[in-house]
């Protein structure tokens, strides 16, 4: 008979941290949905000595298919940069947590889970700021939104996942697993009366 274990976390797969695709490239993980035409998501891109240096383990990507950060309107453009992963059936979304750090050109507003907001920010460029996402999770495709206001041409971000995991959910026995359990329970009872 198999009995249901004790419940674990197991790692959350498919995140993926900017910049992980050629220079001046679409990035294949990350993509700009606000605002309408914003063009596709570059990346990696040359920053200013000012900014968080690109690494190995992320890059600067911008909002735009130069690539180039240009311009500076009068009022802010909010981009939205979207990242989309799937969780799989096997681990609860109840109990899902990813973590990580981001940086932004200008500023990081808010970051949602498929439309639930964390009121995360980021201040700019020349720092990490870190965000804890716990809760608006649901088995299969999942949406992260990192917002972000802009006063030049184009919007900036750099992000990193650090942690990403979810327990597992807990084991339920097979039919016939409960089906031998049961004829075991009657036969242990008949046995104590034919005594």
């Amino acid at each position: 008979m198999f009995m249901a274990g004790a419940l674990s976390a197991a790692p959350i797969t498919g995140l993926f941290n900017t910049g992980q695709s050629t220079t001046g490239s679409a990035d294949n993980y990350w993509t700009v949905v606000a605002p309408p035409g914003a063009g596709q998501v570059v990346s990696p891109v040359v920053v200013p000595l000012t900014w968080l240096p690109n690494t190995g383990a992320s890059s600067w990507e911008w909002s735009s298919t130069t690539g180039t950060p240009t311009g500076n309107p009068v009022v802010p453009v909010v981009y939205t940069f979207r990242h989309t992963f799937i969780l799989n059936s096997l681990l609860n979304p109840a109990t899902a947590v990813i973590t990580g750090r981001w940086s932004t050109d200008n500023v990081g507003t808010q970051i949602a889970v498929n439309g639930q907001v964390f009121n995360q920010t980021s201040p700019g460029y020349t720092a990490w700021s870190s965000f804890t996402l716990n809760s608006g999770f649901v088995a299969g495709l999942n949406i992260l939104d990192f917002v972000v206001e802009d006063y030049g041409a184009v919007g900036g971000i750099r992000i990193e996942f650090l942690t990403a995991d979810a327990n597992t959910l807990a084991s339920v026995p097979e039919p016939a697993s409960l089906a031998l359990a049961g004829v075991g329970l009657v036969l242990i009872g008949l046995k104590g009366r034919i005594k």
